[in-house]
């Protein structure tokens, strides 16, 4: 939802929600098991700069809005990769 915030309240036209959009969901394809686990990992410290890089990037090529929309597709296209492979966290 917090995604979708920019494009309902009219501040960015749809090619540029579709692009930052599939932005945010093509990056954290490779990593999204080791999102969120302690930074012991290269893999690990990728999804992390992602999560820390990305929005200052992605602020700085389309508008600070489009940090909203790359936040919302990161965090959604993980929740459903780790819901639809039933993947939990280790205890």
């Amino acid at each position: 939802m917090v995604g979708l915030i920019p494009l309902l309240a009219g501040r960015m036209d749809v090619q540029t929600f579709l692009i930052v959009s599939l932005v945010g969901s093509m990056v954290i394809l490779p990593v999204w098991r080791q999102a969120g686990e302690t930074l012991n990992s290269p893999r690990a410290m990728i999804g992390f700069f992602q999560l820390v890089v990305g929005p200052v990037v992605i602020g700085r090529v389309f508008s600070g809005l489009a940090i909203l929309t790359y936040l919302g597709a990161w965090g959604c296209t993980l929740s459903v990769m780790r819901f639809v492979t039933r993947w939990r966290d280790r205890p």
